[in-house]
Parts: C-alpha cells; structure tokens; sequence
C-alpha cells in the first residue's frame, strides 16, 4: 500500500513527525510513503508529482491554514485525490496539524482524524495525538486490503467519472460475507489490548504534564496492566486494572478499580462479536449503568476505561 502526503512547506516540521509514528506500520504493514521531498534531481515537478498520486491508495492531507491557502495543494492534489475517492481507487485522510477551516472544504466528507478533528497543535501531547493518527490510518490499510482496487479499475477513471451519480464511492458500496475463526477471534483481542495498553499509557504521559497530578503505567503481565493516577489538588488516588481475558467468564477485555487487581473481578468488560464482515467489541449490560454500547473498536474501548479513570479521578476532559 503507498500513502502521497500532500503539505504545505509551511508545515514539514509535522510531516517529519508522522513519518516517524508510520514506521512501524512499514516495517509490519508493508506502508509506502511519497512526498515531494523524494523527488530526484532534474525530474520534471509536476508529472512525478501526479504520477505518484494516481499510483497511491491513500491520500493523505497535512491540513492547516497554510495548507487551505495554497493553490498547488488544495486546488491540484487534493482535487484530484477527491476525484480517485469518488472513483474508488484511494482513500483520503485528512490530517488536522492546525485551526483551519477544514469543515468548509471537501475534507470534511472524508475520514479526518485525530479525534473529532481535534488539531494537533492543540493536544498538550503531540506523540498522544500522532498515536491516534497511526491507529486510523493502520485502520484504512487493513479495511483497503480487503478491497479490489485491480489495474481493470484504474484504468476506467475515465468512464466511472462520467457516472459519478450512480458509482459514488465504490470503495465502499461492496463488502464480501466473511467467517471469523477463533484465532482471528484471538488475534483480534490480542491486537485491540495492546491499543488500548499504548493508548492509555501515552494519555497518562499528557495527563502528567498536568499541575498537582502525578500518574503511573504499570504493566504486571503480557495480558494485564494497572494504570493510576494521583490527583494533589483535591488528595485522591484512584486506579484502574485492565486484563486481556483469554478464555475467561469476564469477557474479552476487562477491568477493576483498584491496583493490580485479579482476573476474578469485574467493574466493565467487552466482549468479541462479529457480523457477516467484520469484528468489534460489545459492553456487558451491567458495566456501565445499564447503557449497553455496541459495535466499538480498539481506540473505543480505551476511551470508555479512560474515562472511567479520570472521572472517579476528579479530572474530566477540556
């Protein structure tokens, strides 16, 4: 899979920056990336600029105020990127580095990350920020893998652009019925615990930085982790126990307030299911007062134990 990055000059201090938290998924996801900086000397600027986007399968927007205002990037890349979207032969991640306004261009329609189109110059931990951006774009790699995007395709822009009405967004009108096995089950779970370990444990480093707050991650076993945090101003400490439940009652993915707590207690937990085309994660009834959530991924799972945390804490989000 190859990923064009498009950005503003402006910007490249976070260019650097991504390249550095996509490089495990180069070395384990076999990811490409392509940006101007690549290019050799004496080639012809914009015929290698368009020829390594029509050759990418993500298209992904370095989105800023720079960004927005520059001709080249908004009114040549990403016009065209948005064309291959519609077409079904790439998927746009817009990435928001700064305040912009992101919202009135045709971003918007497409996946924009990190949370909520929160911009990461504002997170008080970049790497907490960048995390978030790994995860969705490993995301897109494993939800493009599934899909066909043959040379037929490509070749076609042509004719699939004149029925635009009709073929909008191929890439995701067709999904093929699938069995989930329990080793797919197991790698599933195995995969979402260690998000939700990395996930909370850098939230933990951000919330550190906070006045009169100390926290701590405590990873006790390949399966279990305690995290804890110690808030000064109001003299209270409150922990959180989480266990990847292979083969137990709890469920899947569970949790106990308290440090180090056993695998034979539950406050919350998660449990696997799975439909004709995919796997997510289902709350108890019980865990969380009666409201049952459905249909989570990893990155959900991590917030609702988060949350848990922070709250009986004396912390809540900005």
């Amino acid at each position: 899979m190859k990923a064009f990055i498009s950005y503003s000059h402006a910007d490249y201090r976070y260019v650097e920056r991504l390249h550095v938290h996509l490089k495990p998924l180069k070395r384990q996801n076999g990811l490409e990336t392509w940006y101007d900086r690549d290019l050799l000397a004496g080639d012809y600027l914009d015929k290698e600029v368009m020829q390594n986007l029509e050759d990418s399968d993500i298209f992904i927007a370095m989105t800023s105020p720079d960004f927005i205002a520059s001709d080249y990037c908004y009114s040549t890349e990403m016009k065209r990127a948005v064309d291959l979207q519609n077409s079904g032969c790439l998927r746009i991640v817009s990435i928001i580095l700064e305040p912009c306004q992101w919202k009135d261009t045709p971003l918007a329609k497409f996946l924009v990350t990190p949370r909520d189109g929160k911009p990461i110059s504002e997170h008080t931990s970049e790497n907490s920020a960048f995390l978030y951006i790994a995860d969705a774009i490993k995301n897109v790699l494993s939800d493009a893998a599934r899909k066909s995007n043959t040379t037929e395709a490509r070749s076609n822009i042509g004719l699939i652009e004149t029925n635009l009405a009709r073929d909008a967004d191929i890439s995701t009108r067709y999904r093929s019925k699938k069995i989930f096995s329990d080793i797919d089950r197991a790698q599933f779970r195995d995969q979402a615990f260690e998000t939700v370990a990395h996930h909370i444990k850098n939230a933990l480093l951000e919330i550190d930085a906070i006045d009169g707050i100390t926290t701590r991650f405590d990873p006790f076993g390949p399966s279990s982790f305690s995290a804890s945090i110690a808030n000064r101003n109001i003299s209270k400490t409150e922990h959180i126990t989480v266990h990847s439940g292979a083969g137990s009652y709890l469920g899947d993915i569970f949790f106990s307030h308290g440090e180090r707590q056993g695998q034979n207690t539950s406050n919350g937990s998660f449990n696997i299911n799975f439909d004709d085309f995919e796997m997510y994660f289902d709350t108890n009834y019980f865990s969380f007062g009666g409201q049952n959530t459905t249909r989570l991924q990893a990155n959900d799972v991590a917030e609702k134990i988060l949350k848990d945390l922070i709250e009986r804490s004396g912390l809540t989000y900005a």
